[in-house]
Order: structure tokens, then C-alpha cells, then sequence
């Protein structure tokens, strides 16, 4: 493989193992594309890499700003996926050879203050990437993983495939939490699962379950909240050549049984 002629999308890539992994790629030569929301990271840390590598290295890094998941494309009223394809093409990002897939969030007490904002980045931005390599027969950067996150006391078992991610986690503290989350799709269909388990009180502490229909003019999105609410999205181009769309969410809380619909 020419490293030189080949560019590698890392996701992620601001936070602390993502830039330990930007630098060594450069330094092999890869021309790096980061691609980072900012969420639990800073810009500065993007800067620190091109002054650990040489001048004519750091030319090869380029970041940009996106956000993979769902919060943000729902605020304009677009599809998840179609919002992250549009960033992806504008930008001309398309153009990498394979991808590193760190951007995911990790905080265990946070996830269970924001369970929603953890199964959108961490479980939908992960099918929403898989769903644009799919598209682009980008079949490279699948991996196995183990991390260990020391101060959080967490043990992280990854496994991906061209068809299928799946992630599995232990919380090694008093309260022993163990966190499942699956993800398997096809060219058209993607289901999604994100559990987790409190040992000590027997009990469920988050259930998110999503799945989503692609084809050529329309995408439909379910996600189910156990316990919160449920979300369902629909876009469709209705006439290209007059760049004609109609999207809807309906949102149903079972906290205050009220149903939110925006089109």
C-alpha cells in the first residue's frame, strides 16, 4: 500500500486516543480527514498534532466539524442520515480509503443523566457511518477492539464487521453495569439495540431499540426510548429536479403522554 495516495477518515479524531492515532498515521504517511462535533473535545488538540509532526506532515491533516448522530440534523427538520450524507458530500469527504471509528461518547454517570444523547451519538452516528461506507464501498476500517478506560472503570469489548458492529461493556465499580449494543443493517434495512443492566438492583437501566429504511428517495426512522418516549422520522424527495422534499417527526412521551409532530 502507497500511504502517500491514501486518505483515512477518523472519526473522532480530537479526543485522546484518536490524535495519538492522527499522529502515527501521519507519520506513515496517511493523509488524515478528522471529522469531530467537539462534544468532550478541543480544536486545540488538533493543532498540538501538526506541531508534533514534521511541517510538511501536518499539510496532509484536515478537520472539520460534524456531528454524525441525530440532535442537530433534527433541528432543520431533515433526515438524520440524508443531513450527514449532504456534510459528507459538500465537503468532498468521500474521498478516503478506510475509517477509524472513535467517535463515541464514554462517560458512564453522564449516560445515564442523558441516555438519549448517548444512544443518538454513540449508537446512531455509528449506523448512520456504516450506512454512507456501505454507499460508497468503503469495506476498510472494520475492527476488533478492547479498551480500557481506567478512571471511568470501564471495560469496552468492540467488534465490527462490513455488515455488523457490536459492543459490549462492564462499569467495574460497586454497582456492576453491564452495557450491550448492537448494530445490523443491509443495503436498505439497519436495526440497532442499546442496553444496560444494574447487577445489583436486577433491574434494566436503558432499552433503546432503532431501525431505519433507505432506498433511493426516502428514509424512514424508528427509535424506541424504554421508558422515555418514541421517536419516528420520514423523509422523502418527492421531485428532484425541483429539489422538492417533505419531512416529518412525531415524538411521543410516555412521561406526560404528549405527542410532538414537526413537518
Amino acid at each position: 500500500m502507497d500511504a502517500s495516495r491514501k486518505t483515512i477518515l477518523v472519526t473522532g479524531g480530537a479526543g485522546f486516543i484518536g490524535t495519538h492515532i492522527v499522529v502515527q498515521l501521519l507519520n506513515e504517511c496517511f493523509k488524515v480527514l478528522i471529522i469531530n462535533n467537539l462534544n468532550d473535545s478541543v480544536i486545540e488538540a488538533v493543532d498540538k498534532v501538526k506541531e508534533l509532526v514534521a511541517p510538511e506532515l501536518s499539510k496532509k491533516l484536515q478537520f472539520n466539524l460534524c456531528h454524525l448522530g441525530l440532535y442537530l440534523q433534527m433541528t432543520y427538520n431533515e433526515c438524520n442520515l440524508t443531513r450527514v450524507e449532504l456534510d459528507f458530500t459538500y465537503n468532498n469527504w468521500l474521498r478516503f480509503d478506510a475509517v477509524i471509528h472513535f467517535a463515541s461518547l464514554k462517560a458512564v454517570g453522564e449516560s445515564f443523566d442523558n441516555p438519549r444523547q448517548y444512544f443518538d451519538n454513540n449508537l446512531i452516528g455509528t449506523i448512520n457511518l456504516y450506512e454512507i461506507m456501505a454507499k460508497y464501498n468503503c469495506k476498510k476500517g472494520m475492527r476488533m477492539s478492547l479498551k480500557l478506560f481506567v478512571f471511568l472503570c470501564m471495560l469496552e469489548l468492540q467488534y465490527l464487521h462490513e455488515y455488523a458492529g457490536i459492543s459490549s461493556s462492564i462499569g467495574l465499580t460497586a454497582n456492576l453495569i453491564v452495557n450491550f449494543s448492537s448494530v445490523l443493517e443491509s443495503n436498505v434495512l439497519a436495526l440497532g439495540i442499546d442496553i444496560s443492566f444494574n447487577k445489583k438492583t436486577g433491574n434494566f437501566t436503558k432499552c433503546n431499540v432503532g431501525l431505519s429504511f433507505t432506498n433511493a428517495d426516502l428514509i424512514a426512522f424508528l427509535a424506541l426510548y424504554v421508558g422515555d418516549s418514541v421517536n419516528t422520522s420520514y423523509y422523502h424527495i418527492m421531485n428532484p429536479s425541483t429539489n422538492t422534499i417533505v419531512a416529518a417527526e412525531v415524538t411521543y412521551s410516555f412521561f406526560t403522554n404528549v405527542n410532538t409532530i414537526t413537518v
